[in-house]
Order: structure tokens, then C-alpha cells, then sequence
């Protein structure tokens, strides 16, 4: 049994598409970012 805050596949699979994809801004670079699932 999984832990209540795991995001299961199935519905990561029907989240990963909302999240917008980070750009990169070399001349201003800012601290690395968590993973999206994780956060979720």
C-alpha cells in the first residue's frame, strides 16, 4: 500500500500533460526546480 501523498501512475498520467514545461533563461538562471510529481 502506497503512502496518501504518492501520486499514483494512472493519474499522473492524466496530470503530466497540464504542467507547463519549464524554459530555461541562461542569462538569468534561477535555483534548480523540484520535480513536478513530487510537488504534486
Amino acid at each position: 500500500m502506497a503512502a496518501p501523498w504518492i501520486v499514483d501512475d494512472e493519474l499522473w498520467d492524466l496530470v503530466e500533460p497540464l504542467i507547463p514545461v519549464p524554459t530555461g533563461n541562461f542569462r538569468y538562471p534561477s535555483r534548480k526546480r523540484l520535480p513536478a510529481r513530487e510537488c504534486l
